[in-house]
């Protein structure tokens, strides 16, 4: 992800994320500890959003700190990817669910919601969520 002059890398073999300096391609500070597998990254308003494909989790970080803030947010299956809009984190989980997130609060709202056959990306807009299903070469829309 990219935002206010960094560039937000995930190892997901180490469980970290780097910040790097878009100016210099120079790492910022240490790799952050996220979690088990951190894949997919979004950033909003000042937090990096990391999804935990190994942990079930998603992790925040503080963009001007680069400390984690609070305890994992706690999502299920195999978050892979992330999306933001309509007031909501999404989550997509490659187990096949979609789970949204209250950004202020950091509570998942509602239950997760099913899409297709192994989704691998996810993104918001033209008023809805938009999730690209691998397996099942369907496009599946959420209307927040």
């Amino acid at each position: 992800a990219v935002a206010d002059g960094s560039v937000w890398v995930s190892s997901p073999s180490e469980g970290t994320v780097v910040r790097i300096d878009a100016r210099s391609n120079r790492p910022v500070g240490k790799p952050i500890k996220v979690g088990a597998g951190p894949f997919g990254i979004e950033v909003v308003e000042g937090l990096v959003w990391v999804a935990n494909f190994d942990g079930g989790t998603v992790a925040r970080i503080d963009a001007r700190t680069g400390r984690l803030r609070g305890k994992p947010i706690t999502v299920g299956g195999q978050p892979i990817a992330l999306a933001a809009g309509g007031g909501a984190v999404w989550v997509v989980s490659a187990s096949g669910t979609v789970t949204r997130i209250d950004p202020t609060s950091s509570r998942t709202v509602g239950e997760p919601i099913p899409v297709g056959e192994r989704p691998q990306d996810i993104a918001f807009g033209e008023g809805g969520v938009w999730v690209v299903n691998q397996f099942d070469n369907t496009l599946s829309r959420i209307t927040p």
